[in-house]
């Protein structure tokens, strides 16, 4: 008789990866089973430990078995249409690595044009973005979608960009409003439902240049309050272009507030 040799670890976990971890003789998978690598042509018969002489086995059908060949056109039956499967899913695994190399592409293409298009917009000269960036602007466009973040550039360029003395916008004004971007890219997607949210947020840019002092987030709410108690937003522009203090804006949105609760009334 033929001395019986371990089967190294290595060939048995290419055999049962090769049969998908389930016993060809009754059907019964892993880990509902213990799995084991049976020779088809029995040691005693002169079988190796060769992965094609290996076939995986449960071990209540191994147990049963002896000096028995497994039916070898059925095992080469089943090993064929296994090597036919496998070689579809290699090809489609290849087609699929092919499909997200191109959408990568397309992405970077994507995102280089957004970038062009959020630098014209802060008009500053010889500003670009890092690396953190770029990685900043890639997350906005996945979160907000690409329109939405250039709506929101421009509009972040419009609040919160001044120009230096030679006429071009600092560095500083640029970083800034592209630091906000985002938090107006959350707001255009609320205004959806509050339209005049933008268009409030346009005064208060107003306000912030030519004012002194400005609580923002008090200015939005007594805009907002004011708007709800129908004041005219074009009239409410042209206040802000022309009232000289913070004081002096909101007293006249909380007398214009009080007037209309009154005569609510």
């Amino acid at each position: 008789m033929r001395e019986r040799k371990p089967i190294r670890n290595s060939v048995r976990f290419e055999v049962f990866k090769r049969d998908s971890f389930t016993c060809q003789y009754c059907g019964r998978k892993a880990p509902d089973v213990v799995l084991q690598c049976d020779h088809i042509n029995a040691v005693a018969n002169g079988g190796d430990n060769d992965p094609m002489n290996l076939v995986t086995s449960c071990f209540e059908c191994n147990s049963g078995k002896s000096d028995k060949t497994l039916d070898e056109t059925h095992i080469l039956d089943r090993q064929r249409a296994e090597l036919e499967q496998l070689n579809e899913r290699r090809a489609q695994l290849e087609m699929l690595i092919q499909w997200r190399d191109q959408l990568a592409n397309l992405e970077q293409d994507q995102l280089a044009t957004i970038e062009g298009k959020v630098i014209k917009s802060l008009a500053c000269p010889g500003l670009g973005l890092s690396e953190g960036g770029r990685d900043s602007l890639r997350r906005m466009v996945k979160r907000f979608g690409a329109e939405l973040v250039l709506d929101a550039a421009q509009s972040s360029a419009e609040s919160y960009c001044e120009r230096g003395p030679d006429g071009n916008v600092t560095h500083e004004s640029a970083a800034r409003a592209f630091s906000m971007i985002a938090r107006v890219a959350a707001v255009l997607q609320l205004s959806k439902d509050k339209p005049y949210l933008r268009r409030l947020y346009y005064i208060r840019g107003i306000l912030r240049r030519r004012l002194r002092y400005l609580n923002e987030a008090a200015a939005m709410q007594l805009m907002e309050e004011a708007v709800l108690h129908a004041m005219d937003i074009d009239w409410l522009e042209r206040f802000a272009k022309q009232c000289r203090s913070w004081t002096q804006f909101r007293k006249e949105l909380d007398a214009f507030i009080e007037e209309e609760i009154r005569g609510e009334d």
